[in-house]
């Protein structure tokens, strides 16, 4: 059975004069509202919705093996009203949240922004990987006929979530310039997350 992430973002803003955190998804009306099939008015629009099972390695040790940032963390005790609710929703068919600033993602990408591999590989995947840089997409962890074992680097799965919270970070911040040192705001944006199966 597959897993899949549940992932969520969230900015801190004063509210009435108090730091909290709320939810910063895009939502969209659920169609099927009101079915037994669903309980949720609306449905969110996820800023990430691949099965990457490095990435889900690398954000909370499941599906993989490799570092990772840490092992799941839990739900933070101050998450959003929106983001608790949804995880209550899926009650115990959820499983490994954990959380992540936009700040603790890029320091992570920045000093670790490849992935190694070692595997066995066809002539065909040994002629892709070295003469166009193509990094297979599956290959075998034991010898067999015609194949070679190799090692290689590719981009982290990380650079393209890292890639997308900031894009809405700088969104939900109203930041136009590429250039505009985000750090400040880099601490006050997060995701958080869970894994289903």
């Amino acid at each position: 059975m597959g897993c899949d992430i549940h992932l969520f973002s969230e900015k801190k803003k004063s509210v009435n004069g108090v730091e909290k955190w709320v939810n910063a998804d895009h939502w969209t009306i659920n169609p099927y509202f009101g079915t037994d099939e669903y309980e949720s008015e609306l449905e969110l629009v996820s800023i990430y919705r691949n099965r990457n099972y490095n990435l889900f390695n690398i954000l909370a040790e499941v599906r993989g093996n490799g570092p990772s940032i840490s092992q799941p963390r839990g739900l933070p005790d101050d998450v959003s009203d929106v983001v608790k609710k949804e995880s209550d929703r899926w009650d115990g068919d959820g499983h490994s949240h954990s959380y992540f600033t936009l700040a603790e993602l890029k320091k992570y990408y920045e000093d670790n922004s490849h992935t190694t591999h070692i595997g066995f590989l066809s002539e065909r995947q040994i002629k892709e990987l070295d003469e166009d840089g193509k990094a297979p997409y599956s290959w075998v962890e034991w010898s067999g006929p015609d194949l070679e074992y190799r090692e290689w680097k590719e981009d982290s799965p990380l650079k393209q979530l890292v890639e997308k919270v900031d894009e809405r970070m700088r969104d939900e911040f109203w930041i136009s310039k590429d250039d505009e040192d985000t750090s400040k705001f880099d601490e006050k944006f997060r995701i958080v997350f869970w894994f289903d199966n």
